[in-house]
């Protein structure tokens, strides 16, 4: 039996009113129904709340409050008092709420829950028409246009704010984050037809969500608020379907997963409807792969709208243009996580939730005025015009008059600490006028719980946070990620790690390839290790312009001292300073400056030169000439050696003094076949610097061996994947170089003595070709131990005396040099 309401939904006021209140002119997205019936079971007792906020205006609201406090707790009717009255005649809307002599506010809604129940008033799947849909009348009707700006700006909602009670909460119990989840699930599905295919009987589903936590809340609200229901026309009604089965797979708790997978394949068995709900990239196991995959819709403009109206509104209003123009773009929602979703729904007004939402998904960023740009940053070299070009370029996208396919928009930066690469991602930002989204791969891993779901969440949230900065009014954005060389290559040996980070790798390559568009987003990795990242990274569409930083030279020096020095000491000779901070990084000058500065402080004087060169030594504490000498002599063996061999271009040589000696010799090798002249070019070279220290200082330290970056150990491993991996050994067996040498020694019968045979020859002929250009070898020496860093112009004015030694027409070269070749 149905029961005809008099009560319906308030008219919006009028736009003159208040410029900021949209009408709602346009028609409710096609999931509006599904929700609200979903809303309705979900919430039964919502109904009940609505006329008891009506029963209190009728009795002058907050006076009749506590007359019906004890009262609202009561069961929804009693079935006792239902057979009482099963006869009794319907109760009109204005019985319901009287305000006769004698009638409290308690006994007026005790008489409504009668009449109501008794004429089906909670059929909830017939009566969604007749649900009051507010109880109270908006503050904004009594005010003037100014008053309701006045409250706008103040966050608050005069709409959503009843006019009696004087506040925005809604007359029932309602959570705001279990409201949202059954938004999303109405727009996910769309209507009745889908949750009948998904709930139907023999129906097996997989549903990705943003979190296991956002998992459990959708299962609640999937569980009570949906169902299938009716038949296709013409046929007779189906048999009721049967309780789905919903299995929430926790990763928080990985311990518990594999018997989660496993009870979700026995219901497979089953003829219930299943419904298996994971977070994003599941790894499912076997037939529960085979199953169709729902991605549930991410909150945006149209569910938050729908949910703050039942939720923070009084009125079942608000001022929704306010609402909606203050609420971030939907990109920007998505990306944000439910955990901090429900901390906005926390605010007590519509307006103030939406303000809320926009403060926490703005991403972290520099602001462009935070620092210098790249034409502030002397010491960039080459690095700092192919910086300034991808700024140029990122800016002629944005005034629409370059595609954004010609703009380099992946760049890997390499180079040892302390060479700016994170202040050159900084800059170029502030350059283009972007905003910077700065993250690492440490910052990822915070998130994670062990099974890689909620680091892959998290590396997805950083480009998303990017795209939806670059689609804001800047059009454009960087995202530099730091250490992007701890994410292992896939192509290394396997472990117990594999499985998590080859997932995670697959998911970063996807989005650096753009699975997903990232227009305007200029992507930046930063590594100090370049060959450890997985090939498929640095190639062209993803990291592919590779950017090398380097020490600034003694030239740029002084350029460098005079920016952190800003005005002090405008009349010092930074040159001299300048020679004997040869080979100083970026990072090294700024803080050379900042010691001296704090010593200058702490004697209650200005600046003077001498504080920095009191801050020079104490941070390059006197090192032995002669030490210094062996370092330049084997740097500037191994260079002439890759150009005599015709193995590399040398670009640069470096030499930094610092608590250390520390050098850098930059190398571009040239095209080859890896045939055997090549392998032993390569390795000649590695070995060349110690063979400078044999000939020309009389004796080997064990700098050119240590860690397995070190040039004996690279000469090592190439010597190993000669034997196994590139078909120079006995027989044409590959085998894999890539485990520990001490392991394949082991592995493989006279290895060991192969390899040694190839590094001593090799050796050998490294010493002869240090014999041979021994002058050219000490010249180059000089100049390093002089000026710190040879490159460029200088470097190859060196260089141009020698010539790659000719390869002939084949691999007859090596005869009789290398031993089994």
């Amino acid at each position: 039996m149905t029961h005809s309401n008099t009560n319906t939904a308030p008219k919006l006021p009028q736009t003159s009113t208040a410029q900021t209140r949209v009408a709602a002119t346009a028609a409710a997205p096609a999931w509006h129904p599904l929700a609200d019936a979903a809303l309705l079971r979900l919430y039964p007792d919502r109904p009940r709340g609505l006329r008891i906020g009506e029963i209190l205006r009728g009795f002058g609201g907050s006076d009749a409050q506590a007359d019906v406090d004890a009262y609202i707790d009561a069961p929804l009717f009693a079935e006792a008092g239902a057979e009482d009255h099963d006869d009794d005649p319907p109760q009109d809307s204005e019985a319901s709420h009287a305000t006769a002599a004698g009638t409290t506010a308690a006994e007026a809604l005790s008489a409504w829950e009668i009449a109501e129940g008794l004429n089906g008033y909670f059929d909830l799947d017939n009566t969604e028409d007749d649900m009051p849909m507010s109880s109270g009348t908006p503050a904004a009707d009594a005010m003037s246009s100014a008053e309701i700006t006045a409250a706008l700006t103040a966050g608050d909602d005069p709409w959503a704010t009843d006019s009696v009670t004087r506040n925005c909460r809604p007359p029932y119990p309602v959570a705001a984050s279990t409201v949202l989840a059954l938004a999303q699930l109405a727009k996910t599905f769309g209507d009745q037809l889908a949750v009948n295919a998904l709930l139907t009987d023999g129906a097996a589903t997989v549903l990705i969500c943003d979190s296991t936590a956002e998992a459990q809340r959708l299962k609640d609200a999937l569980m009570k608020g949906f169902r299938a229901k009716g038949s296709p026309h013409g046929q007779p009604p189906s048999m009721t379907p049967l309780r789905p089965e919903v299995i929430v797979l926790d990763t928080r708790t990985p311990s518990t997963i594999s018997l989660e997978l496993a009870r979700a394949e026995d219901k497979l068995a089953d003829p219930a409807p299943l419904v298996i709900l994971v977070p994003p990239d599941p790894e499912l196991p076997g037939t529960l792969s085979l199953l169709p995959v729902v991605h549930i819709a991410r909150p945006c403009t149209q569910t938050l709208a729908w949910t703050l109206r039942l939720t923070h509104s009084a009125t079942g209003q608000m001022a929704e243009g306010a609402v909606c123009a203050a609420l971030p773009a939907d990109a920007a929602l998505a990306a944000l996580q439910m955990s901090t979703v429900d901390l906005a729904l926390r605010q007590p007004s519509p307006l103030r939730v939406a303000r809320k939402l926009a403060e926490l998904a703005q991403p972290k960023t520099i602001v462009a005025d935070d620092g210098p740009t790249l034409d502030d940053l002397p010491g960039l070299g080459e690095a700092g015009q192919t910086l300034r070009q991808i700024a140029t370029d990122l800016n002629a996208y944005r005034a629409g008059t370059l595609p954004w396919s010609d703009v380099a928009n992946g760049v890997l930066l390499t180079g040892a600490p302390g060479t700016g690469k994170t202040f050159a991602a900084a800059a170029l930002a502030r350059a283009a006028g972007v905003p910077l989204i700065a993250t690492s791969l440490g910052d990822w891993q915070t998130a994670d719980t062990g099974r890689g779901h909620e680091m892959m969440r998290a590396i997805a949230k950083s480009f998303e946070t990017a795209i939806a900065a670059a689609s804001g009014p800047a059009k454009g954005a960087v995202l530099f990620i730091d250490e992007v060389d701890a994410i292992p290559s896939r192509e290394g040996p396997p472990d117990h790690n594999s499985n998590y980070y080859r997932n995670v790798t697959n998911m970063l390559l996807g989005r650096l390839d753009g699975a997903i568009a990232r227009d305007g987003v200029i992507v930046i990795g930063a590594t100090n290790h370049p060959e450890l990242l997985d090939t498929a990274m640095v190639r062209h569409g993803r990291l592919g312009l590779r950017i090398d930083m380097q020490h600034p030279t003694t030239a740029d020096l002084p350029d460098v001292l005079r920016y952190h020095l800003r005005n002090d000491l405008p009349d010092a000779d930074l040159i001299t300073i300048a020679r004997a901070a040869a080979g100083a990084t970026m990072a090294d000058i700024k803080g050379l400056v900042q010691r001296a500065r704090q010593t200058a402080r702490a004697n209650g004087r200005d600046l003077a030169v001498s504080d920095l060169m009191t801050a020079l030594r104490d941070q390059r504490p006197p090192v032995p000439q002669a030490l210094r000498a062996r370092v330049a002599v084997a740097c500037a063996a191994k260079a002439v050696t890759a150009q005599i061999t015709g193995y590399a271009r040398p670009d640069r040589i470096s030499l930094t003094v610092a608590r250390e000696v520390t050098a850098q010799v930059v190398l571009t090798p040239l095209p080859n076949a890896r045939r055997p002249t090549d392998i032993q070019r390569e390795m000649t070279t590695l070995l060349a610097g110690r063979a400078a220290e044999e000939v020309i200082i009389g004796s080997v330290s064990g700098r050119s061996g240590g860690d397995a970056a070190s040039d004996l150990a690279r000469a090592t491993r190439l010597a190993i994947a000669a034997e196994l991996s590139f078909g120079r050994g006995p027989g044409l067996i590959w085998c894999s170089a890539d485990a520990d040498p001490a392991t394949l020694f082991a592995r493989h019968r006279g290895l060991r003595d192969r390899t040694t045979r190839r590094l001593d020859a090799t050796y050998a002929r490294a010493c002869d070709l240090v014999r041979a250009h021994r002058a050219l070898i000490e010249v180059l020496a000089g100049d390093l131990l002089v000026d710190g860093v040879v490159e460029g112009e200088a470097l190859r004015d060196v260089m141009e005396v020698s010539a790659p030694e000719s390869d002939g027409d084949g691999d007859d070269d090596t005869a009789g040099f290398w031993p089994g070749m």
